[in-house]
């Protein structure tokens, strides 16, 4: 990313990005987005990813995405719950999504993002809908990342619709079942 933005005059981008990045072993987009509003070359994160960071921009890089399976086992494994963030903002149409669903539940995932800071009132609903066809916990998240990024701040979300069957009341109960250690 550093690289291409170098060439088309945006210097010290990987710095940048380094100097609002808390933990160095996870940089990424976000931090170069920070870097290039604290900078001046843009008025806020948004206009980044639309100028720089997306597909055929200069400063994207394609991800490495692990395998769905492999994803969700290293949550389960680790004792959480896996839950699809947010898919209101994959544009896959109905028959990827439902594909995805069903993929994401044979892995083992137990949950959907119901409520989210990049769903519509509409995006809501559709997902309670399909958590409620597909037997999945439902999730609520504001999506935030930084102040002043987004428009939900942390912890700031909807509350899920009443057929929603809430993620954290399972893990709730999960925990009042586990033994207690001695």
């Amino acid at each position: 990313m550093s690289d291409s933005l170098a060439r088309i005059g945006i210097h010290g981008a990987f710095e940048g990005a380094m100097a609002v990045c808390e933990n160095p072993e996870m940089i990424g987009r976000t931090h170069f987005a920070r870097f290039l509003v604290n900078s001046g070359e843009v008025k806020d994160v948004r206009t980044v990813f639309r100028k720089y960071l997306t597909p055929g921009k200069p400063g994207y890089v394609p991800h490495e995405w692990t395998r769905l399976a492999d994803a969700v086992g290293w949550i389960v494994a680790a004792g959480g719950m896996a839950v699809i963030a947010h898919p209101g903002r994959y544009d896959m149409g109905r028959t990827l999504t439902e594909r995805l669903i069903l993929d994401f539940k044979d892995a083992g995932g137990q949950g959907i993002e119901v409520a989210s800071g990049s769903h519509s009132l509409d995006d809501m609903h559709k997902y309670a809908l399909i958590a409620q066809r597909y037997g999945l916990l439902s999730s609520a998240g504001s999506d935030f990342h930084a102040p002043g990024e987004g428009g939900r701040d942390v912890g700031r979300t909807d509350d899920l619709p009443p057929i929603c069957q809430p993620v954290w009341q399972a893990l709730q109960e999960r925990i009042i079942r586990a033994p207690r250690a001695a």
